[in-house]
């Protein structure tokens, strides 16, 4: 269903609008978007098999984020004083949308903030029966 939708959205992979984009054009003032953004490692991405995401290149926003040496960042554009060493998110960059696929953006006019995380692993399917497990414990527990 997402291949379907990007193929809709999107003649090329990556050139397609974000979520963040799309909520933006008509609801701008009402939300608070979080762009997600990843280092390496693997991930889902909507797919059953994991896809690899290989550490990002040093002149994309993740790359930038990844030379911080921090496992997880989180950056609010509208709380960031202009400085050259902000200027990276007031202009166009290259993100990889799903750890993946280039994109063309300016951060700060696609998103909010953005949350970074250097190392992915990829989702696990959480079935019926485990739902029911968790909600077990947890009436369990609660008698303690």
């Amino acid at each position: 269903m997402l291949a379907q939708l990007i193929k809709r959205c999107a003649p090329a992979a990556g050139d397609f609008p974000s979520m963040g984009e799309l909520l933006a054009q008509r609801r701008r003032e009402e939300m608070y978007t979080v762009g997600f953004y990843m280092g390496h490692g693997m991930a889902n991405n909507g797919a059953p098999n994991p896809t690899q995401v290989f550490a990002p290149p040093p002149d994309t926003v993740e790359g930038v984020l990844a030379n911080g040496g921090m496992k997880y960042a989180f950056v609010d554009f509208s709380k960031a004083a202009p400085a050259a060493s902000t200027s990276w998110f007031t202009a166009e960059n290259t993100v990889r949308e799903f750890g993946v696929w280039p994109k063309r953006i300016v951060p700060a006019r696609s998103f909010d903030a953005i949350f970074y995380t250097d190392a992915v692993t990829p989702s696990i399917l959480v079935t019926r029966s485990a739902m029911l497990c968790i909600h077990c414990v947890q009436v369990s527990s609660s008698f303690l």
